[in-house]
Parts: C-alpha cells; sequence; structure tokens
C-alpha cells in the first residue's frame, strides 16, 4: 500500500467530473495499492467478501494491462500527434508574433 503523490491525486481528481470541492472531500492523498499488494493481502484476508473483492481488484489490473497492451500503438500515435500539435503551435506563434511586430507602427 502506498498513499498517492500530490500529482498523481491532482491527476486522479482531474479524472472525475464533479461539482464538489476541488479535494472532492478528501483531507489528504487516498492510499492505492499495488497489485502486488493486492495479492499479498489476498493471502491473508480469508474472509469469503475479501477473497471475491481480492478477486475483482485483480481482475481490474488485468483488465487495464489488456487495455495498455492492445492500444499501446494508438497511445504512441497520440503521442506523437501531440507532440506534433505542439510544435505546430509554437510555429504559429512564432508567426504571428512576427506579422505583429512588422504590423505595429514604428
Amino acid at each position: 500500500m502506498f498513499q498517492l503523490s500530490k500529482d498523481e491525486f491532482d491527476n486522479w481528481k482531474s479524472q472525475f467530473v464533479t461539482s464538489n470541492a476541488d479535494t472532492m472531500r478528501l483531507r489528504r492523498p487516498p492510499n492505492a495499492f499495488s497489485e502486488q499488494g493486492v495479492a499479498m493481502l489476498s493471502a491473508i484476508l480469508k474472509s469469503e467478501k475479501a477473497i471475491k473483492i481480492s478477486i475483482q481488484i485483480i481482475n481490474a489490473f488485468v483488465s487495464m494491462r489488456k487495455f495498455i497492451l492492445t492500444n499501446a500503438q494508438i497511445f504512441q500515435r497520440l503521442k506523437s500527434l501531440e507532440k506534433k500539435q505542439i510544435e505546430t503551435d509554437k510555429k504559429f506563434s512564432d508567426l504571428f508574433n512576427a506579422m505583429e511586430s512588422k504590423a505595429s507602427p514604428r
């Protein structure tokens, strides 16, 4: 188990569209379990409910891993497009700045 960093917490909050306060009523970043942590926890928690929840959490990790692997090429293309868009935005900004400086009276 670990506590989310401030950046992780901010990113996590940005995943939810809510009208609540920006902390979502949390006073500090929540604790989270790694996949290995859930597996270790499931080895010691023996109640029927704990076993069912551990299986659901492990299945969620498996689903996330499959999703990431299945869509890795799309993620790479999005990253490439984002980089090109940033470069294009900078070129337009430079162009507009140059046009403004030549259009302004001297």
